[in-house]
């Protein structure tokens, strides 16, 4: 299960992070179901004129690769880029195989663990956010998808 929430913007940002995630979390059962919410997604931005980014978060045990792998392929053919950003944990899965997935119209997502989350400057981590996504932008725009 999976809880949609509002967007972030400058008005609401400091309000976005709960400060208990235990709530959250067993509000949402404890359970990794990234297929349901990639799903959403790509039903929310598949017609999008503007490119997407998506940033999504994971502790680990991703162990769906096969849906995972379909999403991401489906997801190939439109504007929608995933930087996937894995926080503290391990078994990463598919995720750690995004430079090698094969069967993408375009390559749409990123993958990189953030272990030294508290070791690295600002400029860092948007340097590591934001490694593939202009590479994907330059990409989709000569393929004519925006």
């Amino acid at each position: 299960s999976y809880k949609r929430v509002p967007s972030v913007n400058l008005r609401n940002y400091k309000d976005a992070v709960p400060e208990n995630w235990f709530n959250v979390m067993r509000g949402l059962g404890f359970v990794n179901n990234e297929p349901e919410v990639m799903l959403d997604v790509l039903s929310t931005f598949k017609d999008s004129k503007e490119p997407v980014y998506v940033i999504f978060l994971s502790d680990g045990g991703i162990s769906q690769t096969q849906e995972i792998q379909k999403i991401l392929i489906e997801s190939s053919k439109y504007p929608i880029f995933w930087q996937f950003v894995g926080i503290g944990g391990k078994m990463y899965g598919i995720l750690e195989q995004l430079d090698t997935m094969s069967g993408r119209y375009v390559d749409n997502a990123n993958f990189f663990a953030l272990d030294d989350l508290h070791d690295i400057s600002d400029a860092e981590l948007y340097d590591r956010m934001l490694k593939e996504f202009p590479l994907w932008l330059k990409e989709i725009k000569k393929l004519g998808m925006i």
